[in-house]
């Protein structure tokens, strides 16, 4: 009983990390903090370059960490059926 309810367990932490990898997805696609116009001297031109940089890196580690999640949730699961079918 004790080796089925793990096995289950493991289903249901498999489940939430895909939830939280589709969470990192929703995330990671919004982010327009707001638009410039009119004239800029050069820092201010170098600032826009570090914040259009952090954005990308940000988006690119929710992505890769969305990702990662969603393997994760996904062997987790199967590890979970696997084992239950198993004992059946």
């Amino acid at each position: 009983m004790k080796k089925n309810l793990i096995n289950y367990l493991l289903i249901g932490v498999g489940a939430l990390s895909i939830v939280f990898a589709i969470i990192c997805f929703i995330l990671s696609g919004s982010g327009e903090v707001f638009s410039a116009t009119g004239s800029f001297t050069r820092m201010e031109n170098m600032l826009w370059d570090i914040v259009d940089n952090t954005r990308l890196t940000a988006k690119c580690v929710s992505l890769g960490f969305g990702f990662a999640l969603i393997i994760l949730g996904l062997t987790l699961i199967l590890f979970g059926i696997k084992k239950i079918k198993e004992e059946k």
